[in-house]
């Protein structure tokens, strides 16, 4: 399936692990007192409201308070912190869902460019734009290296990217909640893994696993309990739980299944 791209609003910048940081540990403060200047702030308001951090109001919204209590737990490095970052960059910015869904492989700037340009159906200063923020969210978050996005390398004056099948360990909850968000986004809440890898907003694509990768995490203990196995037709559909929301899934709510 083809993966379109519109609205380069982020400029030049991609997202900082800097600037989340100063943002969990500030909170409110952070609007009034950070070292962010006049238009990598507007940029980084963008990626908090596709990361659904704050509302159009720029009020913080319960995801932050969720993803507030788990920096303070696990630090800024936490991987399920960025994975909840990266889904849901994925599933309302189209540039990066652009980004999830491009093969592995090595890509140069005009590899980059030259597929971003015919994405968007031509090639102007706002392509350039989006190849940037690609560029820094992987070079400046850990998003490249933990989810198999891509290792930028310096050769020279340039740089180049690396896409690898992804071969870390993840948490178990990332896959289970990028779910949750793609059963809001289809209405269905049975879903058999080998049918949707090719979904754009698949976990296979968002953390570039395969299909086995996938069911085995979820097969982990700390997450069975939000969804059922439906052996029925012959297939292992993972049927979820209708009544619960992705933020639950952070929470461990079992109590409102």
């Amino acid at each position: 399936m083809e993966t379109k791209v519109r609205g380069f609003k982020y400029g030049t910048f991609g997202l900082r692990k800097e600037w989340l940081h100063q943002l969990l540990a500030k909170e409110e403060d952070f609007f009034s007192n950070n070292t962010l200047g006049p238009i990598q702030f507007k940029s980084f308001v963008y990626f908090l409201k596709d990361c659904q951090l704050i509302d159009k109001k720029k009020d913080f919204t319960q995801l932050f308070s969720i993803l507030k209590g788990i920096f303070e737990r696990e630090g800024i490095d936490s991987k399920i912190i960025w994975g909840i970052i990266w889904i849901n960059l994925c599933f309302n910015s189209p540039l990066f869902r652009w980004w999830a869904n491009i093969p592995e492989g090595f890509y140069t700037r005009d590899n980059i460019i030259d597929l971003l340009a015919d994405a968007y159906g031509k090639r102007n200063r706002y392509v350039i734009n989006g190849y940037s923020s690609i560029l820094e969210t992987l070079e400046r978050s850990p998003i490249g290296i933990y989810f198999g996005q891509g290792i930028v390398k310096r050769e020279g004056r340039g740089r180049t990217v690396l896409k690898e099948k992804n071969t870390s360990d993840i948490p178990s909850l990332l896959p289970l909640y990028n779910l949750y968000k793609l059963s809001q986004e289809t209405g269905g809440y049975r879903f058999n893994i080998k049918d949707i890898e090719d979904n754009p907003l698949s976990p296979q694509k968002i953390f570039s696993l395969s299909s086995e990768k996938v069911e085995s995490l979820l097969s982990m203990s700390q997450v069975i309990d939000f969804f059922d196995i439906d052996f029925r037709e012959k297939k292992n559909y993972i049927a979820l739980k209708n009544n619960l929301e992705p933020k639950n899934i952070l929470r461990g709510d079992l109590d409102e299944i």
